[in-house]
């Protein structure tokens, strides 16, 4: 993973019994796959726990109300 530039370098790897359980904070999606897909691929990895958190960001909202998300949607059809 240091290897590649787009894990943020506090991600960390932990490995027992082939299984590599990755932790850290990362600012978008792309960063946790990412170091996901780089350790999936080495020789003798059985699994994978990906519990890589993303930080909050201002102007970006973290949780999405499922009801609230409904209302939009109804209302976007009706205009």
């Amino acid at each position: 993973m240091t290897w590649n530039a787009t894990v943020p370098e506090d991600v960390k790897a932990e490995v027992a019994d082939g299984t590599v359980t990755l932790k850290g904070t990362a600012n978008w999606e792309f960063q946790r796959n990412e170091a996901d897909r780089s350790v999936r691929g080495v020789i003798g990895v059985r699994g994978v726990r990906n519990l890589i958190q993303l930080k909050a960001r201002p102007g970006v909202p973290q949780a999405v109300e499922s009801k609230a998300v409904e209302r939009k949607i109804v209302s976007a059809f009706g205009r």
